[in-house]
C-alpha cells in the first residue's frame, strides 16, 4: 500500500479530508487534512490559500531554527554559542510571524505539520 493509499484510507475512517499538493520534483509533496465538517466553510476556503503561500517558509524557518540549536552542541566556545542561538531565535520569530499568517481568522483552530518519508502533513487541528 503507498503513502497516499494509507493516507486515503486514514482520511475516510476518520472523516477527514485530504489534498495532496504536488510540489516540484526537488521538493516534497504536502497533504493538507482537515475536518470534513469544515470543508465548505468559507473562512476554512479563503484561509488554505494563505496557508499554502507560506507553509513551505515556516517548515523551512522551523528546520533552520533545529538546525541551529543541534549545531550549538558542536561549539566551544560561548561566542560561537550566542551568535548561532540568536541566529535560532530569528528563524524562530520569523516562523511565529508565519503562523500567525496562515492562522489567521481560524480561531481556535490551527495548522500543524509533521515531516514523513514522502513529504509533510499539514493538520488543521483545534488548539
Amino acid at each position: 500500500m503507498t503513502f497516499e493509499e494509507r493516507i486515503r484510507e486514514y482520511c475516510l475512517r476518520s472523516d477527514i479530508v485530504y489534498k495532496r499538493i504536488l510540489s516540484s520534483p526537488c521538493e516534497k509533496d504536502l497533504y493538507v487534512l482537515y475536518p470534513s465538517e469544515l470543508a465548505n466553510e468559507q473562512i476554512l476556503k479563503d484561509n488554505i490559500p494563505k496557508m499554502l503561500k507560506v507553509i513551505k517558509e515556516y517548515i523551512s524557518e522551523l528546520e533552520l531554527c533545529a538546525y541551529c540549536m543541534r549545531k550549538v552542541d558542536n561549539l566551544y566556545f560561548d561566542s560561537q554559542k550566542t551568535v548561532i542561538i540568536n541566529e535560532a531565535h530569528n528563524h524562530q520569530e520569523k516562523a511565529d510571524e508565519l503562523a500567525e499568517i496562515m492562522n489567521e481568522g481560524i480561531s481556535p483552530y490551527a495548522w500543524y505539520y509533521y515531516e514523513v518519508m514522502n513529504g509533510y502533513i499539514v493538520c488543521l487541528d483545534k488548539t
